[in-house]
C-alpha cells in the first residue's frame, strides 16, 4: 500500500555575522525547528493510524469474513473525525474511498457489509454524501434483494444534511417504490435548519411528491373500487412527505392543494432568517 509519508529533512543554512569587525560565516541552527519536527512527527503518526485502519479493512476483505469487515468499518468513524477538515483532506478522502468500495462488496445472499458502509458514509459529511449520491444515482438498486441497501443509503444520505445530497434525495421522491419515497422524504425533513433558499428548493419537490401520491391514490380508488393494498401502501407515504414539508417551512397543511397555494403565496419571500409562519385563510 502506498504510504503518503514525508520524512523530516535536516537542513542547515549558512549565515554571515559581523563580530568585532570580522565577518564570520558558518552553519546556524537547523531551519527545522523543534516545533516543526514535532508537527511532522505528529503528521506521520496520524498518517500511520490511517494506514492501520485501512490495512485492517483490507485484511478482513482478503479473508472474506463479513463480520470482520463490519468490525473494521466501525473504526473509520473515529479515524475520520480525528482529522481536521482543512488540513487532512487527503486522509479523509482515503478513508471515505475505502468505505465507499464496500458498497460494491459482493453480496450473494445479504447486504450486511454494504449497509454498514452506507451508514458510516452518512457520518462523513460532504465526502460521504458525494459517494452515497453517486452510488444511489448509478447503481441499479430496484432489484428486490438490493432494496434494503437502497433505503439505508437514502437514510444515511439524509444524516449528512449537506446541500450536495439534495438533488439525489428530491429525485427519489419520484420513485415507484413506496419505501424509497418514504426514506427520501424523511431524509429531506432533516434540513429544517438549512438556509432559506435551500429549503425552498426542497419544499417544491415535496409538494410535487404529495400531489403525485394523491393522484396515485385516486387512480387506485377508481381502479379497485375502494381501498386496496396499493392504496394503503401509498397512504403511508403521505405522512413523511407532510412532516418534511412542515420541517422545512414551519407550516402544516392538510392537502396537496393547500400546500401548493401556500408555497405560491410565499415563494418570493425570504426564508433566510426563519421559515415563514404566516398562514393563509
Amino acid at each position: 500500500m502506498e504510504r503518503d509519508i514525508q520524512r523530516p529533512i535536516q537542513a542547515f543554512a549558512f549565515a554571515a555575522a559581523v563580530v568585532g569587525g570580522f565577518t564570520i560565516v558558518g552553519p546556524v541552527a537547523s531551519s527545522v525547528s523543534a516545533a516543526d519536527r514535532e508537527a511532522t512527527e505528529g503528521e506521520e503518526t496520524r498518517r500511520s493510524s490511517v494506514d492501520k485502519v485501512i490495512d485492517r479493512l483490507a485484511k478482513a476483505v482478503d479473508e472474506r469474513e463479513a463480520q470482520g469487515i463490519c468490525d473494521a468499518l466501525g473504526a473509520f468513524d473515529s479515524a475520520f473525525d480525528e482529522r481536521d477538515a482543512d488540513e487532512d483532506d487527503r486522509d479523509r478522502e482515503r478513508l471515505a474511498n475505502a468505505v465507499a468500495k464496500m458498497l460494491d462488496y459482493p453480496r450473494p445472499n445479504e447486504n450486511r457489509v454494504a449497509i454498514v458502509a452506507a451508514d458510516v458514509l452518512g457520518r462523513m459529511n460532504v465526502l460521504g454524501a458525494e459517494r452515497l449520491s453517486w452510488f444511489l444515482s448509478e447503481e441499479d438498486l430496484d432489484e428486490k434483494e438490493k432494496r434494503d441497501l437502497r433505503d439505508v443509503a437514502l437514510r444515511a444520505l439524509g444524516k449528512a444534511r449537506v446541500p450536495e445530497a439534495v438533488p439525489v434525495l428530491t429525485e427519489y421522491l419520484k420513485h415507484h417504490h413506496v419505501s424509497a419515497v418514504v426514506e427520501a422524504a424523511t431524509a429531506l425533513g432533516r434540513y429544517a435548519e438549512a438556509p432559506g433558499e435551500l429549503r425552498k428548493k426542497i419544499a417544491e419537490p415535496l409538494i410535487r411528491a404529495a400531489e403525485s401520491i394523491d393522484g396515485r391514490l385516486e387512480v387506485h380508488r377508481v381502479r379497485e373500487g375502494g381501498r386496496g393494498r396499493a392504496d394503503e401502501e401509498w397512504t403511508r407515504a403521505i405522512k413523511p412527505v407532510y412532516e418534511a414539508l412542515g420541517a422545512v417551512t414551519g407550516e402544516w397543511k392538510q392537502t396537496p392543494s393547500e400546500w401548493r397555494n401556500w408555497f405560491e403565496n410565499h415563494e418570493d419571500e425570504s426564508w433566510d432568517r426563519e421559515p415563514p409562519t404566516k398562514s393563509d385563510s
